[in-house]
């Protein structure tokens, strides 16, 4: 009885070592599946990482290139020769008040009915004659424009004195007489000599520095035509005929 009860110790004994042996092969093989699972899962990561490492910077190389070329063409629009007709312009003073049209170097006014062509200076207005004449010294007198001087000018003679206003010329027959004095428009400065011209005589224009101020600007455009209007003095006689007609036609109706 003893020697079956010891047999059967150790058959228990057997199976459980056996039971440990089987658990510690089962635990060891879920563990190299565990590292080896977590070894994939790194490398993963890891290939990732290095993917979206280099989408990023294809990205960056793709962005670096479409900003220099857009730089290289708006370098290219900017430093380009360019060329187009050009319309109209306008010379405005600083304020924004219109002068006149822009004819060359000049601009184009009306000056008491003239068609006048004024050099625009950054400091002002000025004639198409360069001089203007004075028969007593000083810059004194009578001002007269030099016929001589004016023809080399599609103007009408049109020349500023040194008070600011403008003497434009009120004919262009000319008359021989003999000059004391000389007012030089550019250098502002009168000089005494004497010398005889066929002057041309001059009335009373606008002083045109005193409506404008500088510095004055060009822009685009064209003066507006002005639609023909009937005269105020003319609408005055229309209106007090129809008056008088409508009250003779009611004086004759009552009778």
């Amino acid at each position: 009885m003893q020697i079956s009860t010891f047999s059967q110790k150790d058959d228990t004994m057997i199976s459980c070592q056996a039971n440990l042996n089987s658990n510690t092969s089962g635990i060891a093989l879920a563990l190299q599946f565990y590292t080896a699972g977590n070894l994939r899962c790194e490398a993963e990561c890891i290939a990732n990482r290095t993917t979206e490492s280099s989408e990023e910077r294809t990205t960056m190389r793709l962005i670096f290139i479409i900003v220099s070329l857009l730089i290289m063409t708006c370098t290219q629009f900017a430093f380009a020769q360019t060329f187009q007709p050009g319309g109209h312009l306008l010379l405005r003073d600083s304020g924004g008040t219109l002068i006149g049209q822009v004819v060359g170097n000049g601009v184009s006014v009306v000056a008491n009915g003239h068609n006048v062509i004024l050099t625009p200076t950054p400091s002002g207005l000025v004639g198409n004659i360069g001089t203007i004449s004075f028969d007593q010294p000083n810059c004194q007198g009578t001002p007269f424009i030099d016929r001589a001087a004016a023809l080399f000018s599609v103007s009408w003679p049109t020349e500023i004195i040194p008070d600011g206003t403008f003497r434009i010329a009120s004919s262009l027959q000319g008359t021989t007489r003999t000059m004391t004095s000389d007012y030089n428009v550019a250098l502002k400065q009168c000089s005494n000599f004497t010398r005889i011209i066929t002057a041309l005589p001059t009335e009373l224009g606008p002083n045109l520095n005193a409506q404008f101020t500088t510095p004055f600007m060009v822009a685009p455009g064209v003066i507006p035509t002005a639609p023909v209007a009937v005269p105020l003095t003319n609408r005055v006689v229309m209106f007090l005929l129809v008056l008088t007609l409508a009250c003779f036609g009611v004086t004759v109706l009552r009778r």
